[in-house]
């Protein structure tokens, strides 16, 4: 029985590092991209030496992961008027004033992000769930002792 909780554990363990490097890919779009792209880009070489194709999911995990922050860093967007708005300033205050709106509706984003990582989770757990006794013609007979 711990022999599964460990082979269980390593299996998620490669699925961990394989979202390694989709977090380095999605920041890619970022100005952090020059540094982490490169970096992202030599991890998949050297786990797709390893031939851990169902933990290579993680990479679409590692990117939902990223777009899942960056919704929720602008979950305070505020749209832009159409109507031009004006305001007085406070007597003795003068200078420049500046107000904010706009950027970006990070509610769209989170939605894309958890939507990423749960689908790459889930197909994981799809793609490693052993396989039911006479579920398919090839399947080895069961070992009795």
């Amino acid at each position: 029985m711990a022999m599964t909780s460990t082979s269980g554990e390593r299996r998620w363990r490669w699925f961990a590092a394989w979202a390694l490097p989709g977090v380095c890919v999605a920041l890619g779009v970022t100005a952090l991209g020059v540094f982490t792209l490169p970096v992202g880009l030599v991890l998949v070489v050297v786990l797709s030496a390893r031939r851990r194709r169902a933990a290579s999911l993680g990479l679409l995990a590692g990117v939902g992961v990223v777009v899942t922050l960056i919704g929720s860093i602008h979950l305070n967007y505020q749209a832009c008027s159409a109507i031009h708005e004006s305001g007085h300033l406070a007597p003795g205050v003068t200078g420049p004033v500046s107000g904010s709106c706009g950027g970006i509706d990070g509610v769209p984003w989170m939605i894309v992000g958890i939507a990423l990582t749960v689908a790459a989770v889930v197909l994981y757990l799809h793609a490693t769930r052993p396989a039911l006794p006479g579920s398919s013609p090839t399947s080895a007979p069961a070992l009795r002792g």
